[in-house]
């Protein structure tokens, strides 16, 4: 396997226009920390509920979630985080980093 960069997502519940409530996952940029890329979204955030980093093989279509947040800890569900990078990204398999 060849995980060439890391990256950062945070797991945020938000509120559209609307009412409605959801849980969401937000990639960040490399070098972007976790409170810069929450100010940077375009809906209501009640609550951030942790993040941590994944890495990437594109070769073998792999995702691997890891670590925590440093700003808000790891979020309380990781399995949920591998359901939504899921969503995020057809044709990839998402699994949790043994340690």
């Amino acid at each position: 396997m060849a995980f060439l960069e890391e990256f950062a997502y945070i797991v945020v519940v938000q509120e559209d226009r609307d009412g409605v409530q959801e849980t969401c996952l937000y990639e960040c940029d490399p070098g972007e920390s976790h409170r810069r890329r929450l100010d940077s979204l375009p809906f209501n955030i009640l609550r951030c509920l942790g993040g941590g980093r994944f890495a990437v093989d594109d070769d073998e279509k792999l995702i691997e979630l890891f670590g925590s947040s440093d700003t808000y800890g790891p979020e309380p569900d990781r399995k949920l985080s591998v359901r939504l990078m899921e969503e995020r990204n057809k044709g990839y398999r998402v699994r949790i980093r043994q340690a």
